[in-house]
């Protein structure tokens, strides 16, 4: 299935989309030499380019730039992909992931506490805190952002999404939950490129992958959640043809695994002393 030509492809999707994975899984696949871009905002072309697959990573981040300036570089590989992935479990994924970038938390002891506490809480009775006062919560504790300015942020996101993906030109759309069921036949066919590579990620990046599944939302969502997040998601799904299905799990459980343990794990390999928890 391989191309008669190497080709530049080129991955688009925001944060804690699966980006990361689909990379390791197409650079591992390349029948040959291949040059990789990760997490860059610009390319520039190199004299054995001709020679080699070269394969980019560039989030799709709302920053208020028109979508011709901020990924202008991009815009002529041969193939683009895409990838989306449910609202609902990208803003819990969010929602951890925040901690392990934000050093005025991680590094705090304090702060660390009040956190994970809150986060054991949820993990012992899901239904007892919705999911947007422990964003509150965190986004408080933090010296770099505020809750209003976040949610503000987010509306503007989940608008323009949909938007940028109408104009990237030819693309094809991967759901982050068929990558993650290896329903990767359409990825193949636009790729000309058989996907047999791993999508295991090399330890650099381990503090990336969390539960590697979907539908957790269900678990975690309380109803005033839902209230709250249904307008924000509401466009972004039907556009991409997710299922206005709020129904929320009636047994819910959260491992701890893919909480407090995953915080504790992710924030231990950036900070200097490991915290002590519990």
């Amino acid at each position: 299935m391989a191309s008669v030509r190497p080709l530049k492809i080129v991955i688009f999707g925001p944060y804690k989309t699966g980006t990361t994975g689909l990379y390791y899984k197409i650079s591992n696949s390349f029948p040959g030499k291949f040059r990789g871009i990760f997490e860059q905002d610009h390319f520039t072309q190199m004299k054995d380019d001709t020679e080699a697959w070269i394969l980019a990573k560039t989030i799709a981040w709302y920053d208020g730039r028109p979508v011709a300036e901020a990924y202008k570089d991009f815009m002529n590989f041969d193939r683009k992909v895409f990838l989306i992935r449910d609202p609902r479990d990208w803003i819990i994924s969010a929602l951890l992931f925040i901690i392990q970038q934000e050093r005025s938390l991680f590094e705090d002891d304090r702060r660390m506490a009040e956190i994970l506490g809150a986060l054991c809480a949820k993990e012992e009775d899901p239904r007892g805190r919705s999911l947007i006062s422990l964003l509150e919560l965190i986004l408080g504790l933090s010296e770099q952002h505020d809750f209003a300015s976040e949610i503000k942020w987010m509306g503007h996101h989940y608008r323009w999404l949909p938007q940028f993906e109408k104009e990237i030109g030819d693309h094809l759309v991967v759901r982050y939950e068929d990558f993650i069921d290896g329903r990767l036949e359409a990825l193949e066919a636009y790729l000309g490129l058989s996907l047999t590579g791993t999508a295991q990620v090399d330890a650099i990046h381990s503090h990336v992958p969390r539960t590697k599944g979907y539908g957790n939302w269900r678990h975690w969502l309380t109803e005033a959640d839902v209230d709250f997040l249904k307008p924000f998601f509401q466009d972004y799904m039907s556009h991409f043809d997710y299922l206005d299905d709020w129904t929320l799990d009636p047994c819910p459980r959260i491992n701890p695994e893919h909480c407090t343990h995953y915080v504790v794990r992710t924030i231990n390999k950036r900070r200097g002393t490991p915290l002590q928890w519990p």
